[in-house]
């Protein structure tokens, strides 16, 4: 059975300070936000999602189509979390 589907968070406006520590996860290695994320920190997860979500669904579509790209990317992305 597939997992059930991501849904977009709501977000606050970020504020300075939370817009820098973005830039900041931004510019760490995979291994880096791997390891913050094994800490429990969610903004490490959410930068590796905006890394890699894009690219990733993109050569999933073009191989098995948008739907099922849907459910593969978001099975990926929960075996990360």
């Amino acid at each position: 059975m597939p997992p059930p589907p991501l849904t977009r968070l709501r977000r606050r406006p970020a504020s300075s300070s939370q817009e820098h520590a973005r830039a900041s996860l931004a510019e760490l290695t995979d291994a880096d936000l791997l390891a913050r994320m094994a800490l429990g920190e969610k903004d490490s997860f959410e930068a590796l999602y905006t890394r890699y979500h894009g690219g990733l669904f993109a050569f999933v579509a073009a191989m098995t189509g948008r739907e099922e790209a849907k459910t593969v990317v978001q099975s990926v992305f929960v075996e990360v979390w």
